[in-house]
Formats: C-alpha cells, sequence, structure tokens
C-alpha cells in the first residue's frame, strides 16, 4: 500500500512547494460534498454542532453556518452528514 501512495504523497507535497496550500485546498473543495451541505460536528467532549458546510477557510478549517447562523470555523472534530 505505501508502495502506492509515495508517488501520490510526493507529488502533492511538490504542489503544494510550488503552488501553496491553496491550490490543494481548491482540489479538495473540487471533490467535497457540495457547499450548504447539512452536516454535523462532533469535538473531542461529545457536543455535536448542527449545521450546513460553508466551505474551507485558507488554513484548512471547515466553515459551518450553525442552525442560529452564526459562521464558525472547526480545526478539529469529527464531522458526518444529517
Amino acid at each position: 500500500i505505501l508502495e502506492a501512495l509515495l508517488p501520490l504523497f510526493q507529488r502533492r507535497v511538490s504542489q503544494w512547494r510550488g503552488q501553496g496550500v491553496n491550490s490543494i485546498l481548491d482540489d479538495w473543495q473540487i471533490r467535497a460534498h457540495p457547499l450548504e451541505t447539512e452536516v454535523f460536528v462532533s469535538d473531542a467532549e461529545g457536543n455535536r454542532i448542527s449545521g450546513k458546510y460553508c466551505g474551507l477557510t485558507d488554513e484548512g478549517a471547515l466553515r459551518l453556518r450553525k442552525l442560529d447562523g452564526a459562521l464558525i470555523d472547526v480545526h478539529a472534530g469529527d464531522i458526518s452528514l444529517v
């Protein structure tokens, strides 16, 4: 498995070094669920936050619009579809 993954990893590292993190985030966004997809996030304490997926920040955090309309950045947690 590692032999198969290594060239892919090397290609992404080269992309990151040559084009910056935004090119990788753009590629990820193309493959992600559509904007406004309903999701929920469970944090380390087991809290569950529901909302709509609003893309990624420049640092790679998930943007979530909570049910009350507040927009938050999620840096870590388990993310699931509603």
